[in-house]
Order: C-alpha cells, then structure tokens, then sequence
C-alpha cells in the first residue's frame, strides 16, 4: 500500500485534500463511513474510516478509487489497459441473441451517479464461478442478504476490468479477474 500512495503522492502532489462538506452516514462497531463531497465531485462518495489501536486509518484504496473518479476515467480511456475497482455488480440478463454468447453480462457501478457501465465476463472463467457462488448465497453473505444487496445497489466487490475492442468492433469492458469481496483495505 505505501508504494501506491507514494506513487500517487509523485503523481499528482501530496498534502490535504480539498472538499466541500463531509457528512458521518453510518458507524458499524470501530468503522465509520463519511460522505467526501468535493468541487469535481460535489454529489459526494464514500469513505471508510476504521477505528485502530494506532489511530483512526482511511481506507486509501476506495478513497482513491473514489476521488480520482477512476471508474469513470476507465471506462473513458484507452483500450487494453487493466485496472482493479471497487465496483457494484448485479447480473443483467442477457439481450436478444447474447443467451449463446461466450459471455455473462453484468452492470457495474460505483457509489456516485451517472457511471455505470456494462461488462462481460467469460463464461467458462473462475472469476464468473466465484461471483456466481457469492450470488447463490455461498462464502460470506447468505442468500437473504445478496438478494436485498441485488435489489439496491449491487453487491460489492473489487474486480480487475479490462476495456476490449475486438476488430475494430465496438469497445466492451471484460471482467478479467474476481480480486475480492467489499472493497477492505489490503483486499487488492
């Protein structure tokens, strides 16, 4: 972790960021999650803060995935180029003659508006398999609370996209890898 937050320090500056409002939305035991409103992003994220014995500690992964809009970024930018998100994911059937494809579909969203996207993932992947499992109830959510999870957001998880354009056809994004479930620090 030191070494992305290094990385990003030699990117783009270090030092405080600026935001506009920060909102406490729920404590659950020793971790608190904030609403981080910004000037870029004044609908606001999320932002977990967990209770340590060194200290409160931001779970720097989401909040950067979160205030540099990196879903958002990728789903913009260049072909080929592998990333891991934290991501909300509910299967979406498939469309007229898409049922015989090699792919699944599923959309993906993050915790602010207007990003969602479509993505495919092999159907004969490990990454679909343990998805699957998760949806089905099996690991560690129970099927009464995947399927409430499903009737809002999605269920979340962090996962390693990849944007595609095969042919010269039209760009699609493909789930290439199942990292984690929720998107807990170290997870990545």
């Amino acid at each position: 972790m030191r070494s992305s937050i290094e990385k990003r320090a030699t990117e783009l500056g270090d030092g405080p960021f600026p935001v506009t409002s920060i909102t406490l939305l729920e404590t659950a035991g020793s971790s608190h999650i904030y609403k981080v409103c910004t000037a870029a992003i004044p609908e606001g994220f999320p932002v977990s803060v967990m209770e340590t014995s060194d200290g409160a500690k931001v779970n720097w992964e989401s909040f950067v995935n979160f205030h540099d809009d990196l879903f958002r970024k990728f789903a913009a930018g260049p072909i080929d180029t592998p990333g891991i998100f934290h991501v909300f994911v509910k299967p979406d059937p498939p469309a007229a003659g898409e049922a015989e494809s090699n792919f699944s579909r599923f959309k993906l969203s993050v915790p602010m508006p207007g990003r969602e996207q479509l993505a495919w993932i092999r159907k004969d992947s490990v990454a679909l398999a343990k998805m699957r499992g998760i949806f089905e109830g099996s690991g560690q959510f129970d099927k009464e609370l995947v399927d409430k999870l499903l009737s809002e957001s999605g269920v979340a998880f962090s996962l390693k996209l990849v944007k595609r354009q095969p042919n010269e056809r039209q760009q699609f994004i493909e789930i290439v890898d199942f990292v984690a479930i929720g998107w807990l620090p170290g997870a990545e």
